[in-house]
């Protein structure tokens, strides 16, 4: 199966790793497809950037790929003021069919490695684990909240699963138009002002204090939707973190360049200096 187009959401701090990412994934699948790239132009990164940042990446990025790119800003969706970057490309992965063509696309943050291509029927799912379970108790509030359901715990072996560990997915036009209508028809809110409000109360968090603060997953609510309200049956499949893939939970300044160069990734002087002066969030 081959996508319409490939999703990469990303933010200044990655813009290296975002090479990599993109690198790694269509020499794994051959794809002939465009890439988009989200790009986080709303943070402290983004403005603390010296020069253009979009200048900037457009000939490092081009200058490295051999893909069709194109460039969307996350300004351009129109949400009001979310000032947690992290809330922010949930919200635009919820939205990202406003400027991708066609139904379906491979949607990945910018900051993954693969080992293997993941499937299109796939469900990347992981174990709960015991250190994780406030934030696992959060995860669940926000989806029975946007689709009001008194039990939202899936689970394989008889053990408590989830999906946002894995951050791709295969995603399609009908699906995210669904979600967003089935919310606000129990809801009576427009999906994003939904969003927006219950941030600005303070009731969807990175992490909250308690189990009914919200911590917002976007990938858990859409398999929530499917497997819940759709009735589909998931093709669930283990992918443990730092096997399958590996993501980068620091910033561009936390990898030495020489570790790119074995990825035949060049990284131009001025870039690298402006990474180092740019903040961590």
């Amino acid at each position: 199966m081959t996508p319409d187009a490939v999703a990469v959401i990303t933010y200044p701090g990655h813009c290296i790793s975002t090479v990599l990412t993109i690198k790694n994934l269509y020499q794994l699948t051959q794809w002939q497809v465009p890439c988009y790239l989200f790009i986080d132009d709303i943070g402290e990164q983004y403005y603390q950037w010296e020069g253009n940042y979009l200048d900037d990446i457009k000939r490092f990025y081009y200058e490295q790929l051999n893909v069709d790119l194109r460039f969307v800003l996350f300004s351009e969706f129109g949400f009001k003021k979310i000032w947690d970057g992290w809330l922010r490309q949930q919200l635009v992965k919820l939205n990202i069919d406003q400027f991708m063509p066609k139904s379906l696309w491979y949607v990945t943050d910018g900051d993954v490695q693969l080992n293997k291509t993941c499937d299109f029927t796939v469900s990347p799912y992981n174990f709960v684990p015991h250190y994780n379970r406030d934030v696992y108790a959060q995860n669940c509030t926000y989806i029975k909240y946007m689709l009001q359901l008194n039990n939202v715990v899936r689970t394989h072996d008889n053990r408590e699963i989830f999906s946002h560990h894995a951050p791709f997915r295969w995603i399609g036009r009908d699906v995210l138009v669904g979600l967003r209508k089935y919310v606000e028809d129990c809801l009576d809110e427009d999906f994003n002002e939904l969003h927006w409000r219950l941030m600005k109360e303070l009731k969807i968090l990175g992490l909250g204090t308690t189990n009914d603060n919200m911590s917002m997953t976007e990938w858990d609510l859409l398999e929530a939707y499917k497997h819940f309200i759709l009735d589909e049956t998931l093709n669930l499949e283990f992918w443990p973190t730092g096997e399958d893939f590996q993501t980068f939970f620091g910033t561009d300044k936390d990898v030495d360049n020489s570790w790119y160069a074995q990825y035949n990734i060049k990284v131009p002087q001025d870039i690298q200096e402006k990474i180092l002066t740019i903040s961590r969030t």
